[in-house]
């Protein structure tokens, strides 16, 4: 094979490209190539997924999508669909390269485009999660519906490259947590009056579908970088996520008069933005009251209350909120804290990093 005919494209994956070809690009056609498109990794080994309940800083299977523009960019009010490569399994093996069949090739043109797209972990496909566009379908989207049990909540990674041509070098898809993880505790709001809270229940009542588009290379990096989500806030689409593992069924925590607030559940759920229109957080728990008229008897109660406008809950943050039980109403501690989920691990130490 001729040198001069190989270009390279490396990214946290190193893509390297073989092959040639003389066929004129066309829109609406398979670009003219040269050299198939390969994913190695100079990394001898990776680690296993940690997916389930927690943040995802390791995959080793990787769902792609990419878009062949010719010489124009692409952009959400383009009419350019997922026709170039559509739902490939890049799964990474032991020696740290990443496989994939039927190959695909890089423009000879050094004009025109390609944009990628992709999604992890595998599981969210197996269970059913998300689903894409058809390949033909212009503007194409993901969307994703999220499991309603605290226990089956998965991290959801996604990324979009945009506008590579073959003298880009480095096609670098860097993998962006798209969710907004949120971590609920409770504490005694008054415990001079109150002698135990007893908590059999809580539930987070939201929208449980949206749609993820990705943004022109021409917009201006939003807070969710590459991709904006829209949630399906139809009725039909309200989602009761239901914590599990700490609660529910003979499951029980007791708040008594400690201090210190006590967690309740943690979920990964939709960036909705201002969440004071779109989300209720409900519990249910028994009371013991050691003063007033029914000082001594215990009441059982389900109380709702909806965060404030700000922090807003945007993709890759991590939003902490105390809830005061005080009596028969709940508050939210003002201190409710905000962080992101970490730029993560580079993925079998070379590989796609989690940021």
């Amino acid at each position: 094979m001729n040198a001069k005919s190989k270009i390279w494209i490396v990214g946290v994956w190193t893509l390297c490209l073989c092959a040639c070809s003389d066929r004129t690009s066309s829109v609406n056609d398979e670009p003219s190539v040269s050299l198939p498109i390969g994913f190695s990794s100079d990394v001898a080994s990776a680690e296993s997924p940690q997916t389930r309940g927690t943040v995802l800083t390791t995959i080793d299977k990787v769902r792609l999508f990419a878009s062949y523009t010719g010489t124009a960019d692409w952009g959400p009010s383009s009419s350019y669909s997922f026709d170039y490569m559509y739902d490939q399994l890049l799964t990474k093996v032991a020696d740290g390269s990443w496989t994939y069949s039927p190959l695909k090739y890089w423009p000879v043109n050094p004009a025109d485009k390609i944009s990628f797209f992709a999604y992890a972990p595998e599981e969210v496909k197996t269970k059913g999660y998300i689903s894409v566009s058809a390949a033909s379908t212009s503007n194409p989207k993901f969307t994703y519906t999220l499991p309603a049990q605290e226990s089956d909540k998965l991290d959801l990674l996604v990324a979009g490259t945009l506008n590579c041509t073959n003298a880009t070098k480095k096609v670098s898809l860097s993998m962006k947590h798209a969710l907004t993880q949120v971590t609920f505790k409770a504490k005694n709001g008054a415990p001079a009056n109150i002698s135990n809270i007893t908590l059999s229940a809580a539930t987070v009542t939201m929208p449980g579908t949206g749609t993820l588009t990705f943004n022109s290379a021409s917009v201006p990096a939003s807070a969710s970088g590459t991709f904006i989500w829209t949630p399906d806030t139809s009725t039909s689409k309200l989602t009761i996520f239901t914590a599990d593992d700490k609660l529910g069924g003979s499951k029980t925590i007791s708040l008594g008069t400690f201090a210190d607030a006590q967690t309740l559940a943690t979920f990964f759920l939709l960036p909705v933005g201002d969440p004071s229109t779109q989300v209720k957080f409900s519990l249910t728990y028994t009371i013991t009251k050691t003063s007033g008229p029914n000082s001594g008897n215990t009441t059982a109660l389900t109380t709702t209350i909806s965060p404030s406008a700000s922090p807003l809950w945007l993709p890759g943050k991590v939003l902490g909120y105390t809830i005061l039980v005080i009596d028969d109403r709940l508050e939210i501690d003002g201190s409710v804290t905000v962080e992101d989920f970490g730029n993560g691990t580079d993925i079998g130490g070379g590989g796609i990093p989690a940021t």
